[in-house]
């Protein structure tokens, strides 16, 4: 009797797994076919290697409804930061709309950072490779409009220098706060 329940538990056991690794292949089928419908779109810029500072446009139209995923793939030799911002551009009674959901930045080992608002900013890079993406969604108004022209955005990724500044330079920003302080000082003392 024992022996038939511990082969009936061992059948139920092996089962068990069975059906949950069938589950988890079906989930994971799934989240790839998500992944894949809802990037209708992609894009690759190559920007080279860039110069600090410097400033490097951002565009794409897009006329296909569903998500999209741009990347600007560029490489620095020196350390530096980036900043900038996208904007997007949807004609007047169009029946597409255009939303930036994400602006990331990724070196080759993943992702260093990401906003949700339109402008972005990320600093201590170093030299290397670096991805920026910009993420969105094209969707249909869904009041009718006479008008399906394209939708796109536009923007711009600058590189700064990032040298520290001199001694000197320090020292006569600390004296022109403390003159900016006692000013200040002087002229709440005078209107008492």
């Amino acid at each position: 009797m024992a022996r038939y329940m511990l082969e009936t538990s061992y059948q139920y056991t092996l089962n068990s797994r069975d059906h949950t690794m069938k589950t988890l292949k079906s989930l994971a089928c799934a989240l790839i076919a998500t992944v894949c419908a809802s990037t209708a779109q992609a894009a690759y810029f190559e920007l080279g290697s860039v110069a600090v500072p410097s400033s490097h446009a951002l565009s794409n139209t897009l006329t296909a409804v569903g998500g999209f995923e741009d990347r600007y793939g560029f490489t620095i030799t020196e350390s530096t930061f980036a900043w900038g911002g996208v904007f997007e551009y949807v004609p007047d009674d169009n029946q597409l709309s255009l939303t930036v959901d994400q602006i990331a930045l990724w070196d080759e080992e993943g992702p260093l950072g990401s906003t949700t608002s339109a402008t972005f900013s990320f600093s201590g890079l170093v030299a290397g490779k670096y991805t920026l993406r910009v993420l969105g969604t094209v969707r249909t108004d869904p009041s009718p409009q006479p008008v399906d022209d394209p939708v796109s955005y536009s923007g711009v990724l600058n590189l700064g220098s990032t040298s520290v500044p001199e001694p000197e330079t320090l020292a006569l920003l600390g004296l022109g706060l403390v003159a900016t302080g006692l000013a200040r000082r002087r002229r709440v003392a005078v209107q008492r």
